[in-house]
């Protein structure tokens, strides 16, 4: 009970830290992976940017348009919440970076307009 208890208490802790966070990312434009439909409902998609592992940290919930599962597009972050982010969907990923905008801050070594798997190091 106590271990569950000091659980509950450090993710109580954390919640506010890990929306400050995300807030941060509102507006940025994000490369992502769509998983697929969301397992809840059939209105939004499931995808998960370069700092998203599965099981393990929230998702990006697309609530406006659509793509295949396990494509990459480029995603526009509407709204933030402890766990998860929201947006829509901008284009699809592609090569070409002109229309990105790169001189967007890092936030949690997120790098906006980076594709997944590119490596890029934060100036600074």
């Amino acid at each position: 009970r106590e271990i569950a208890r000091r659980h509950e208490l450090l993710l109580e802790t954390q919640r506010p830290i890990a929306l400050a966070r995300r807030e941060r990312l509102v507006g940025q434009r994000l490369a992502a992976l769509v998983e697929g439909p969301h397992p809840e409902t059939e209105h939004l998609l499931l995808a998960r940017h370069q700092g998203q592992a599965p099981e393990i940290d929230g998702a990006i919930l697309i609530n406006d348009g659509i793509a295949p599962a396990a494509s990459f597009v480029e995603v526009e972050v509407t709204a933030a919440y402890s766990d998860d982010l929201v947006g829509g969907i901008v284009g699809p990923l592609t090569g070409d970076r002109s229309e990105v905008d790169d001189s967007a801050t890092v936030v949690d070594g997120i790098v906006p307009g980076v594709a997944i798997g590119e490596r890029r190091e934060a100036a600074g």
